[in-house]
């Protein structure tokens, strides 16, 4: 028996209750979102890029500052299509048609990707864009460093040195500065200004310091959209410098003698130098170490003064690093050589006294030396009145036989006996040559 279609049943029914809900339900849903009358807006966040490779490529200039700029973006449609739009779906373009030197400000459009939900765009902000543009330009300046004020704590005599900024990170002592021809163009240099305490000791030569662009009159400049190449913190712009402690130290001249004759030695004023001393100034262990090589002038040598030789110029040789005040670069080494005269003594070995004035030591056994050489000229300098008096029989001459040779020659001294005021002149030679030979002696 078939059973009999009731209202009342399936209304006491309770899945046919909840699949007819469901249905009605969904259908309701589609009805409501596909109406005409059923749209709503949105509004989308997303960015706009401004072309600089273009730019620099037509119009020869770069973007500094900001390029890329946020922008809200209003749309309008069906809720099936707005609820499914991204910032993808937003295309957002900066209109170029002239660029020049300066703030640009650039138009915006919007449009819908291909592919993107249906729907309106209704409004964008902001409009548009402003972009700061100008010709790239770089340029190196060397770095000065500001030592206002600095002082050399528990040192005599000490200053502030030559500062150095860090060789590793400026090695010339340049920092490259790159960006806006506008700005680096105000550039008139770059200084290094020392933060915090200004005092240097043994103990402390290195600062920090900050780098700091100056325009022609000494005024800070704002770097604005510049790079200084070098510096790994382009924001701090800081370094550090290292400043040395200089010693100003008066250097008082030494010399030193050779065959001097007793009585010039005994006189302070027969050597006079012009000037006594030379102020130095350099660091610390520069003057330390160079400041006796430069005290030292050098070797008088007598063998080598004559007449000529009364005054001598003498140039320093003054280390790199090191500097000398008052612009002395050069010493003058005077003798007080007034009233002296310079003699020759002619020497002639034939005759027994001069003869007598050449003595052979050491000589070999069974061999005796013999002079060959017949005449000499011994040149002598000192007082005109001792030198007058002087004769061949105040000379000696020895010869050191120790070498012997069948013929052979030697330079040999020649010493004045009995007088303290005059020494013997022998130019550049090392002696006056005499030639003899060695005979050997019969059994």
């Amino acid at each position: 028996m078939k059973r009999k279609w009731s209202l009342n049943a399936m209304l006491h029914n309770t899945k046919v209750i909840m699949i007819f809900s469901l249905v009605m339900a969904v259908t309701i849903w589609y009805v409501i979102i596909t109406g005409m009358s059923n749209t709503t807006q949105k509004t989308i966040s997303t960015t706009v890029t401004v072309d600089g490779a273009y730019i620099e490529s037509f119009y020869k200039r770069r973007i500094f500052g900001d390029f890329e700029f946020p922008v809200s973006v209003t749309v309008e449609g069906p809720v099936s299509a707005i609820s499914g739009i991204t910032s993808d779906d937003i295309i957002v373009k900066a209109e170029i048609r002239l660029i020049d030197t300066g703030f640009n400000t650039l138009s915006l459009s919007a449009s819908l990707a291909v592919g993107a939900p249906n729907c309106d765009i209704m409004n964008m902000t902001p409009k548009q864009v402003r972009v700061f543009c100008d010709y790239f330009e770089r340029k190196v300046f060397p770095v000065m460093v500001d030592i206002t004020d600095v002082e050399v704590e528990g040192v005599e005599n000490a200053f502030p040195g030559t500062p150095v900024i860090d060789t590793a990170v400026l090695p010339e002592q340049a920092v490259t500065i790159s960006g806006p021809q506008a700005v680096i163009s105000r550039i008139n240099g770059v200084e290094a200004r020392i933060d915090g305490e200004k005092k240097i000791s043994t103990r402390k030569t290195d600062f920090d310091a900050k780098l700091v662009a100056l325009d022609a009159q000494g005024g800070e400049l704002i770097l604005d959209h510049c790079v200084m190449e070098e510096i790994p913190d382009p924001l701090n712009r800081m370094v550090t410098v290292n400043i040395p402690i200089d010693l100003v130290q008066e250097v008082f001249f030494i010399y030193d003698t050779e065959h001097m004759p007793p009585k010039q030695k005994e006189n302070p004023d027969f050597v006079k130098i012009e000037p006594k001393s030379v102020r130095i100034r350099g660091e610390m262990n520069q003057i330390n170490t160079y400041a006796g090589g430069i005290r030292y002038i050098g070797k008088l040598d007598f063998d080598r003064i004559g007449m000529d030789d009364i005054a001598r110029n003498i140039t320093l040789d003054i280390p790199e690093g090191i500097r000398v005040l008052d612009d002395i670069y050069d010493v003058t080494v005077r003798l007080e050589m007034k009233g002296y005269q310079e003699k020759t003594i002619n020497l002639d070995f034939s005759l027994p006294e001069h003869n007598a004035v050449v003595r052979f030591i050491n000589q070999p056994e069974n061999y005796t030396a013999n002079l060959v050489t017949s005449a000499m000229q011994v040149k002598v300098i000192g007082p005109a009145a001792s030198v007058k008096s002087l004769t061949a029989a105040d000379l000696s001459i020895e010869i050191d036989c120790g070498l012997l040779k069948p013929w052979d020659s030697n330079y040999c001294r020649v010493n004045i006996n009995n007088r303290e005021d005059i020494w013997v002149y022998y130019g550049e030679k090392s002696g006056y040559e005499l030639i003899y030979e060695a005979v050997g002696n019969s059994d």
